[in-house]
């Protein structure tokens, strides 16, 4: 740790000093550092000359407090201005590589565990490992205790690559204050073994840096040699990471975000709690829903921390399906899961097409969502509406009205009866459906119909009209027979008033008519099997 310990470490330093509350990480010269702040805890990663550095991780544990904290990963860069902790020397502030966690209280011990060093640059190719004794250890780990005041002292343990447990400082703490921070070191690995580039393969100490000056700046700067062994290599490998795991969503609903766990685990499928960062994945497995929106999935990067990541999907296809995700190289597929419709929005109704009056057909009413899927959970009791009554007021006949839908669908026999261009109609108030405009035609010749005024002036024609019609009294138009006509007043008839015959056109003919005798009077049309009556009042 301190010059004389006699072990020295190389290129990257933790730091700690200071009053309370908050923590600042330094990499490459590494500073962590307690210090009073409202709002907290906070972390911090430089290099030797205060360019920022993203990825180291620790786990601080003490009373109620149990957090791991990971510096956010930025390009290196020279510095700039920053509210970053470590604003001091001729590198007066840093611009970004500081995180805010949550509050640490004191007094208190703590115990800082690097679970993580930052990841490799141009400058160290081969990454950083924790040490303070030169090698690259297995682990480091500090013990801090903070006093009622703030002040701080601190142990760290190293467990060397052979296994050797070192407690250092040998039989005391070292002592921490905001002006004389306590230096911690890490092991920056160098491009080959003994190669004579100065690194930390060398037995060298730090990157020399004169114009980076802060306490104990010589610490992280000076080269000097150490005896360590080049044989020694690396730190130990993580547990291999072999396939993800997905768990299982359960049942979800079309278009209702869901959340998703990403676990990494190793070939014995035990959780790899060493993984962490950002990946870019890639996602399959739903389909797009029937009107074509694609599901929605995580945004890249991924963020992993401790060997899981969680993540939020939208889906929208009802289906059942399974997620499957790749970084490219490592995979993994959920079980099956269903994804069910959203709330019904609207009705579909075919078009019936040309219809008869008076002729049945079955008309089918579905339930959809916003996502063009049936409605299946669907139960409401909309109404059929639209065609309207026929000429003798006979109405429309539905076989069940309003519908019973079972499964997003309902079935319904209809009768009309007008003939009209006219279209279906469907809602329960709030969802709603047409059928779009279709042609229903008059059914088969019943009779003839003759019309007159309800009242008529004695001795003053007016206008009579015969006509074919069906049963429901529309207009069948094909029927061009000659008729012949009667009319109840004598005066009339002896006076030839009236035409005694005419030829229907299109079904149908109109004709003067002149009646005399006061009272109600009657007029007669026959041909072809077919009669009709109409009535006035004369006066």
């Amino acid at each position: 740790m301190r010059r004389g310990e006699g072990r020295w470490p190389v290129r990257r330093t933790v730091a700690m000093f200071g009053i309370g509350l908050a923590i600042a990480f330094v990499a490459g010269v590494s500073k962590f550092q307690v210090q009073a702040a409202s709002g907290g805890f906070t972390l911090q990663t430089l290099d030797s000359c205060r360019q920022t550095l993203g990825g180291s991780q620790f786990e601080i544990k003490g009373g109620s407090v149990d957090e791991v904290v990971t510096t956010p990963a930025s390009p290196l860069h020279s510095v700039g201005s920053g509210n970053c902790p470590l604003q001091r020397g001729d590198c007066s502030s840093t611009s970004d590589g500081c995180v805010q966690v949550a509050p640490l209280p004191f007094p208190a011990s703590y115990t800082l565990h690097e679970t993580a060093t930052p990841p490799a640059n141009s400058g160290n190719p081969q990454g950083y490992a924790p040490c303070n004794a030169g090698s690259a250890c297995q682990s480091q780990t500090a013990s801090v205790s903070i006093d009622a005041t703030g002040n701080v002292t601190a142990t760290t343990t190293n467990v060397d690559p052979d296994g050797t447990v070192v407690v250092s400082p040998n039989g005391g703490t070292f002592n921490g204050s905001s002006s004389d921070p306590i230096v911690f070191h890490d092991f920056g690995l160098g491009s080959g073994s003994c190669d004579g580039d100065h690194d930390a393969d060398d037995h060298l100490t730090g990157t020399p840096s004169t114009h980076c000056a802060y306490p104990e700046a010589a610490e992280a700067s000076a080269c000097q040699p150490y005896p360590w062994s080049c044989s020694v290599g690396g730190p130990p490998p993580p547990p291999p990471t072999t396939h993800y795991a997905l768990s299982n969503p359960g049942s979800q609903t079309a278009g209702g975000a869901f959340n998703e766990t990403i676990t990494v685990l190793d070939s014995n499928n035990h959780q790899v709690t060493s993984y962490s960062g950002s990946q870019s994945l890639s996602w399959s497995g739903p389909s797009r829903s029937p009107n074509g929106t694609a599901a929605q999935f995580p945004a890249n990067p991924v963020a992993f921390s401790k060997g899981s990541a969680t993540v939020s999907l939208t889906l929208f296809d009802a289906q059942s399906t399974s997620l499957t995700v790749s970084d490219g190289t490592v995979s993994a597929s959920s079980a099956p899961f269903s994804v069910g419709p959203a709330a019904a929005r609207t009705f579909s109704l075919a078009n019936p097409g040309s219809r008869q009056a008076g002729q049945s057909f079955a008309e089918r009413v579905t339930a959809y969502d916003p996502y063009g899927n049936v409605a299946t959970t669907y139960s409401g009791r909309p109404s059929l509406s639209g065609p309207h009554n026929s000429p003798n007021g006979t109405a429309p006949a539905y076989s069940s009205n309003p519908l019973s839908f079972a499964k997003g669908s309902a079935t319904a026999t209809i009768t009309l009866f007008d003939a009209e261009r006219t279209a279906l109609n469907v809602s329960d108030g709030s969802v709603s459906g047409t059928s779009g405009t279709f042609a229903v035609g008059a059914g088969t010749l019943h009779a003839l119909n003759v019309g007159l005024p309800s009242q008529a002036v004695s001795a003053s024609s007016v206008t009579a009209t015969v006509s074919t019609v069906d049963s429901w009294g529309n207009l069948v138009t094909g029927y061009t027979a000659t008729v012949k006509l009667a009319s109840s007043d004598s005066v009339s008839n002896s006076l030839k008033s009236y035409p005694h015959s005419v030829k229907l056109s299109a079904g149908q003919t109109s004709f003067s008519i002149t009646f005399y005798t006061p009272g109600q009077q009657t007029l007669t049309a026959s041909g072809s099997g077919l009669r009709g009556t109409g009535a006035t009042t004369v006066a």
